[in-house]
């Protein structure tokens, strides 16, 4: 979770192997079961600083290997009930630490936040 002025940023990143086929087709997600999802998610805080509901925003992000090749990623809206976020495909390396920058600044702000995340997956064995 990265806070911000008003807002906070969360995100996630899980093996495609790990989403069941039947939810990869019905949000689109056309890579094989052996890439990463990338998942942001901004929320507004309220007057106590507690996480609220999600809100529109800007979101962007590249992956970085050992070798300093960045690879962009590719966000698409999500919007489920009153919810929103954001989901991109990555390659997943096996066993390589890759970095994740991830920048979200909801629209309603100036004010940006960002993350870098180090991540090392395998590949599922099947």
């Amino acid at each position: 979770v990265v806070v911000g002025s008003g807002h906070e940023m969360r995100y996630g990143i899980v093996p495609m192997a790990d989403i069941p086929a039947p939810v990869r087709r019905a949000y689109g997600l056309t890579g094989n079961a052996d890439g990463l999802l990338v998942n942001v998610s901004v929320l507004q805080r309220n007057a106590a600083g507690q996480a609220g509901t999600s809100v529109e925003s800007r979101v962007s992000g590249s992956v970085r290997r050992l070798t300093g090749q960045d690879s962009p990623l590719e966000f698409q809206v999500i919007r489920t009930g009153g919810a929103v976020s954001y989901i991109a495909q990555a390659p997943l390396h096996d066993r390589e630490p890759v970095t994740f920058l991830l920048e979200a600044t909801p629209l309603q702000s100036s004010s940006g936040m960002s993350a870098r995340v180090v991540r090392q997956f395998e590949r599922a064995r099947r």
